[in-house]
């Protein structure tokens, strides 16, 4: 279970004298901490970002009969201020208990249990309104996918499903006569199938939708995939739609657009045609990938840097691979092999994007991996000083392969949520952002970069990554 599939299963939390601010004499945490700050706008980001129902119980009553050095008599374990949340939204009681009885109740009389109670009862029975219509319909499938469910637990035996039961399942639901509901199935990543698992799953799919046209069924599918599957064997028809051929004009308006800035900047105005053609032969190698333009045309910018001209760069060009992987390669060919492999071990081994200011901290691994890195990393001439900086170096590192971005500028499709509700617990780092955040500037990246820079030989036993 992944903390964000937690997320989405989650309709409502519930706080019983929560110290989201410490517990005051009562625990050496301390008030008001930079992590628990960070930890409580976290949780109020994650609540708007998601919904869900939050409520929040105050305890009312001191701990008595306990001596706790520091404390005064008469104070409650959890402050008020350190049990409320501090969100607009929240709407926070009183429960008639201490810190230890927040939980236990004497009856179903009790006023505390009458008050948790019915809160806890309001968020079932919104769970239950939010029941799927499409479940409703499928009923009888669905109550058939529970039996195998129970079946599996009563055995004993490790829950798994296997696909020939899934596909059986869905065959079953979407398929039969007089389902009336217009459905849409989006399938994501089809390129990270193994083998031929791909090609398979295409072909379950189309038989799907060819059983459910004929039972007059509403069943539309769609499959996105970065490389191109060979489907002509597929017996429907199906439109197929390949970004790269429709980014011609996308990548024409940006290679002369930047090629404008170098011819600027050029000391020799008469190379005019030598502009041009390397102008059309970049949109001609590009061959509608735009990521390819965009780590080219940086390459000849660090080209003309060493007072290179427009002659030079078209030579140099038709020296530059077409392919991804390759041109991956290339720029990786000079970068300083230890560093940069620690570093791009950060990139492909995290559960998600970092923020810039979780970098700050990181490249103290990245410099010295020791258990003793954050300890010297303040003294480390290493040690980036500015936000400016740590871009610099970002960019130095992953040579321009890694990028630093805006978290509102994310494509939505890597789920900006994920950042924000994942985010880690470190208490921010001085005047580094934390609405930046670093990540690779192509997806197929980390999985490329462990052949890149042979991290397979490099990984050491399991430690500080």
């Amino acid at each position: 279970m992944t903390p964000l599939w937690l997320l989405k299963a989650t309709s409502g939390v519930v706080f019983l004298g929560t110290p989201h601010r410490g517990g005051g004499g009562y625990a050496n945490i301390g008030l008001r901490s930079a992590d628990l700050e960070r930890s409580q706008d976290n949780f109020s980001r994650i609540w708007r970002n998601y919904g869900f129902v939050v409520k929040t119980f105050q305890e009312a009553l001191a701990l008595t009969g306990i001596d706790f050095p520091g404390t005064f008599s008469n104070k409650t374990v959890v402050p008020q201020y350190s049990s409320l949340l501090g969100d607009d939204r929240e709407q926070a009681e009183t429960l008639q208990a201490n810190h230890m009885d927040m939980c236990r109740f004497s009856g179903l009389d009790d006023p505390n249990y009458v008050k948790v109670g019915g809160e806890l009862e309001a968020i079932c029975k919104s769970i239950k309104t939010k029941s799927s219509k499409l479940l409703e319909e499928m009923r009888e499938e669905f109550q058939g996918l529970q039996q195998r469910y129970r079946d599996k637990v009563d055995r004993g035996a490790a829950v798994t499903w296997y696909d020939e039961e899934l596909k059986t399942y869905l065959t079953s639901a979407l398929t039969r006569p007089g389902f009336s509901k217009n459905v849409f199935l989006f399938i994501d990543g089809l390129d990270e199938c193994q083998h031929n698992e791909g090609r398979t799953l295409v072909q379950f799919f189309s038989q799907l939708t060819d059983s459910a046209f004929r039972n007059g069924a509403k069943l539309n599918i769609c499959i996105s995939s970065q490389s191109v599957l060979n489907v002509t064997t597929l017996s429907n028809p199906y439109l197929e739609i390949v970004v790269e051929d429709n980014n011609s004009e996308g990548i024409s308006y940006y290679v002369r657009k930047k090629l404008h800035v170098l011819r600027g900047s050029a000391d020799n105005p008469s190379d005019a045609q030598a502009w041009d053609t390397l102008e059309q032969n970049m949109i001609s190698k590009a061959s509608g990938i735009f990521l390819w333009v965009v780590l080219v045309i940086d390459i000849l910018f660090r080209e003309v840097d060493k007072s290179r001209g427009a002659r030079s760069l078209v030579t140099e060009l038709q020296h530059v691979p077409t392919e991804l992987g390759d041109l991956f390669r290339r720029i990786l060919q000079d970068a300083e092999v230890d560093l940069t492999t620690r570093f791009f071990q950060w990139i492909t081994f995290t559960l998600r994007p970092l923020r810039l200011s979780e970098w700050s901290q990181v490249m103290a691994f990245v410099y010295d991996p020791t258990d003793v890195a954050m300890i010297d990393w303040p003294w480390s001439p290493h040690r980036p000083e500015t936000e400016t900086q740590l871009e610099q170096r970002i960019r130095y590192l992953s040579r321009g392969l890694v990028e630093v971005k805006d978290i509102e500028q994310l494509s939505c499709d890597f789920g900006t949520k994920q950042i924000d509700e994942a985010d880690s617990l470190v208490a921010g780092a001085g005047s580094f952002s934390m609405g930046k955040v670093v990540q690779v500037v192509h997806s197929s990246l980390p999985r490329n970069c462990v052949l890149l820079l042979r991290l397979d030989r490099k990984l050491g036993p399991p430690g500080l990554l």
